[in-house]
């Protein structure tokens, strides 16, 4: 008698052991296949993120060589072959595109403003490249010619942003202790970034190395237009 209830006890002890190892195993399987999902999910949205930036810097890029074409076409004569092509109702046409394009970065660096821990380097490189998209906007609004995006000092500032954009989207370090208040500050931040220091960052000695055509590449290259170069003085 004294051996079954020795051997009843030792089962009871044993079932219980195996039943909470089976709890504990069960619900750390569950966590770590959460916190997988979760980060997998997280991936997902950065590789769309990052596709949808890829997409806006080559609308950006679009909307700018259109807008050089038609400068140059409304300055030329009016027996010039880019006169036919781009009548003035193109302009509007470019416009609504630059204001697409300005749209969709407006909802990229919301989403990084309450996603992520950002630097001061990493909301100035947001501010800027938000500002030189508004920049072309207006500069077409205006009907003026854009010094942003297309050569010189302000070319390099553009690609250089847009690097650091990217950079920013493909490190994925997302953050679950972003409160609204430092999202609202984030987002604040980058918006406070204005033309001024647009245009004295685009004149450090980092970005004064120009674009200019290789005159090695032949002798079909158009030349730049001098108004085209540089950010005025």
């Amino acid at each position: 008698m004294k051996d079954i209830q020795v051997t009843i006890i030792s089962e009871s002890i044993k079932f219980i052991f195996g039943a909470v190892l089976l709890f504990i195993t069960w619900g750390f399987g569950q966590k770590i296949i959460a916190t997988w999902d979760a980060k997998k999910k997280r991936q997902e949205f950065d590789i769309a993120t990052s596709t949808q930036f890829q997409h806006v810097y080559g609308d950006v890029k679009q909307v700018n060589k259109l807008w050089r074409i038609y400068i140059r076409s409304r300055n030329s004569n009016a027996s010039s072959d880019h006169s036919s092509l781009f009548p003035d109702e193109k302009r509007w046409e470019i416009l609504q595109k630059a204001v697409e394009v300005e749209s969709r970065m407006e909802a990229i660096i919301v989403k990084l403003s309450t996603e992520r821990e950002l630097t001061e380097d990493e909301i100035r490189s947001l501010g800027l490249l938000r500002q030189v998209i508004q920049q072309l906007r207006e500069d077409i609004r205006d009907n003026e010619v854009s010094t942003f995006v297309g050569v010189g000092s302000g070319y390099n500032l553009f690609n250089a942003m847009a690097c650091n954009v990217a950079h920013i989207i493909s490190k994925g370090k997302h953050s679950s202790k972003i409160t609204t208040a430092q999202a609202r500050d984030n987002l604040k931040s980058i918006a406070k970034i204005g033309s001024k220091a647009l245009k004295e960052e685009a004149s450090k000695t980092e970005y004064q190395n120009a674009y200019r055509l290789n005159d090695n590449e032949g002798s079909n290259n158009t030349e730049v237009d001098n108004s085209l170069q540089e950010w005025p003085n």
